[in-house]
């Protein structure tokens, strides 16, 4: 069941349900309407009457009358095997050791977009299939008569037709179904941004935009003479960059510049200056 719901897969799923509508409508539902026209006359010189009589009939009915129709039960179950191939052998799907998973799971999705086809096509061969059976039905009747074949053409005339009934349409529904299955996968998906989050789209003027017939930009890179380096900028001699240099006095060779010492009051050996006394109070 894992299997069944990982993304990978839902085309392969959308292909398994139009096949199995596919074959619901084969089986249960009205497929072909059957008409015959009956056409008798008592003498040759009578004109002839003719009645119409018509019958809906489902697939299972058609393939007594026609073989062939039995097409379309083995496309429903080609296209159910290579579903469930595909999806519970993704590493192997067709068990070829020389070709890789890809290649084979590819091969896979073609095989589905054909047999959709193909039975999408066979739909409309059907109803003449299907008369074809009857008149062949008809013919073998006549030749059991012998020599009453003749009479009875004389004095009795069918007409046999048929056409796709709901289940006829529903079966190419179906079928639809199964090419869209087989053909999701390979539609490329649309590129992401790697710097965006997906469901967004670039901001207005990415990626940059040229100017017609000049990449890149008029003027770059500088063009330089053979055998010379770019020149660089020069800047004018003299001029002074940065914070100015404080300058001090010149001074003689060897000396320094003389500072006076802080001057403290003298005081004498042993005393202590004196304390601020406070004002008396009266």
């Amino acid at each position: 069941m894992q299997n069944l719901t990982q993304p990978a897969n839902r085309s392969y799923l959308i292909a398994a349900g139009g096949a199995l509508l596919a074959l619901i409508a084969f089986l249960f539902i009205p497929f072909v309407h059957l008409q015959a026209n009956i056409g008798a006359r008592s003498s040759s010189t009578s004109p002839q009457q003719t009645t119409s009589s018509g019958t809906d009939l489902h697939g299972a009915i058609l393939t007594g009358i026609n073989g062939g129709v039995w097409i379309n039960v083995l496309l429903i179950a080609l296209i159910l095997l290579v579903v469930a191939l595909l999806i519970y052998r993704s590493q192997n799907p067709f068990g070829i050791a020389r070709v890789n998973a890809e290649t084979q799971i590819r091969w896979g999705q073609y095989l589905l977009i054909g047999l959709g086809v193909i039975g999408l096509l066979f739909q409309f061969l059907i109803p003449g299939l299907v008369t074809s059976g009857v008149n062949t039905f008809i013919d073998a009747f006549k030749n059991s008569l012998g020599g009453l074949s003749s009479l009875m053409d004389a004095f009795l005339s069918i007409d046999i037709s048929a056409s796709l009934l709901t289940g006829g349409w529903i079966f190419i529904v179906g079928m639809l179904a199964v090419i869209a299955g087989g053909a999701l996968p390979l539609i490329p998906r649309t590129a992401v941004h790697p710097h965006m989050q997906p469901g967004q789209y670039p901001p207005a003027g990415y990626p940059p935009q040229q100017t017609s017939g000049q990449y890149p930009p008029a003027g770059y890179p500088p063009q330089q003479t053979s055998g010379q380096y770019p020149q660089y900028p020069q800047y004018p001699q003299g001029e002074q960059y940065g914070a100015p240099t404080p300058q001090y006095p010149q001074q003689p060779e060897g000396q320094y510049p003389q500072q006076s010492a802080p001057q403290y009051p003298q005081q004498l050996e042993g005393q202590y200056p004196p304390y601020p006394q406070n004002p008396q109070q009266p």
